[in-house]
């Protein structure tokens, strides 16, 4: 009898050991191994228009996908990575685009993370901090590769394909990928870009509102063909004469003098106006008066040129405003778009390749009265009434652009997670 007592209470001790023992480094759960064959069986998933050319499991370990520093979605990097399942498809012709899964602790959420400039690839650094806090992540390249212009600035699907098609297949595609890892949809998804990635984020809640539960799209380049106008614009009324220019040390004397003028009309000297619409700075303020030292004040020229930037690029028959100006208080943040030599290479490119197909095209080959022929290109369409349940444009006055801080949310709406 004692000894089977004995028996009993030993294998009472064993089973309770082994359930509050943690398993060892490396091992995988039950959950982990199941989820680690689905991965690889993810091969044989079909998916129209797309072809699955990896699935395979991540152990733990650091990040190997270069350098670590995240570009918008996350402050924080990720050296090291948890056990993930690595999908890598493509969709028709040639969008490419991961989907991350996390083996453990996914968090039932979907994250499609934006690019910046014109794409061409997939950011694994904005990637690694989501796996981290346990969403299922993907990217895309929108469907080229690389940083060179041509061949794709001038193939009419690849323009289509990073303009809104590659980021809406992504998502669509990712989604069901999700759904059939873990056996359930995804309880909400979300998109997060900045730069090129907040104009991506703009274009789904236009053209694919049902993609998304929220959107955050931060620093958007909204309007994308008018923003390039502005980057030329800017570029014609400063450094092409250099007469017009604004060096760096004048973009120092032009922001002191706003925030002398308007720093303080918020209640707070912060180094930050508060609101740049009411600024009353006069350029004028600082033309230089006979005599006076030109290092301490700016030219007839150049006060013309400042007036330009914050008025933005303007339809030059009737007036009308293609693209809002910079703010009043950003000025530091404008040097290279004021003080050249050269355009900023997504609008000298955008236009030679693009839209004119000359290589040979410069600042003075384009004009604001243009603008109306470029909107016919822009690959936009008209809003939808049934947008995502929660959008955040996070934009600050200080940075090159004249989008305020804005997010709206529908409270009825969004979703508490």
């Amino acid at each position: 009898m004692l000894r089977d007592l004995d028996l009993a209470v030993a294998a009472v001790m064993a089973l309770t050991i082994a359930m509050l023992t943690p398993p060892l480094a490396g091992a995988q759960t039950q959950d982990q191994r199941v989820l680690a064959a689905q991965c690889t069986n993810l091969m044989n998933f079909k998916l129209q228009d797309t072809i699955i050319r990896a699935a395979e499991v991540m152990p733990p370990g650091p990040f190997g996908f270069g350098n670590t520093a995240p570009t918008c979605a996350s402050p924080v990097a990720s050296p090291e990575l948890p056990g993930f399942c690595r999908v890598q498809a493509i969709v028709a012709p040639a969008i490419n685009f991961e989907l991350w899964l996390p083996l453990e602790n996914w968090n039932g959420k979907f994250q499609g993370l934006g690019n910046h400039g014109f794409a061409g690839n997939i950011e694994y650094s904005d990637m690694g901090p989501e796996l981290v806090k346990g969403y299922a992540v993907a990217g895309t390249d929108t469907g080229h590769s690389g940083n060179d212009p041509l061949p794709w600035m001038q193939n009419e699907q690849q323009i289509v394909d990073y303009g809104y098609r590659g980021v809406h297949e992504m998502t669509v595609k990712s989604k069901g990928i999700v759904q059939t890892f873990y056996g359930q949809a995804a309880k909400y998804s979300y998109f997060n870009g900045c730069s090129t990635g907040g104009k991506e984020g703009l274009m789904e809640a236009q053209r694919y509102p049902a993609d998304y539960d929220g959107i955050v799209t931060g620093h958007p380049n909204f309007a994308q063909i008018h923003n390039r106008a502005q980057y030329v614009w800017n570029a014609q009324v400063t450094f092409a004469n250099p007469e017009s220019a604004l060096p760096r040390t004048k973009l120092d004397l032009i922001n002191k003098a706003v925030l002398a003028t308007c720093d303080k009309l918020d209640g707070v000297v912060d180094g930050v106006v508060g609101d740049p619409l009411r600024c009353p700075f006069e350029p004028r303020s600082l033309i230089c008066k006979p005599g006076e030292d030109g290092a301490t004040c700016l030219t007839a020229p150049q006060v013309t040129a400042l007036e330009k930037i914050y008025a933005g690029p303007r339809n030059s028959r009737t007036g009308q405003e293609v693209y809002p100006g910079f703010v009043k208080g950003s000025e530091l943040g404008w040097a290279g778009y004021t003080t050249g030599p050269r355009v900023q290479p997504t609008a000298d490119q955008f236009f030679k390749f693009m839209v004119f197909k000359n290589p040979e095209w410069g600042l003075q080959d384009i004009r604001p009265r243009q603008g109306s022929r470029l909107h016919r290109r822009e690959v936009l369409s008209s809003a939808r009434r049934d947008q995502p349940r929660s959008q955040c444009l996070p934009r600050s006055w200080r940075k090159a652009a004249s989008l305020p801080q804005l997010c709206k949310h529908d409270s009825h709406r969004a979703p508490k997670h």
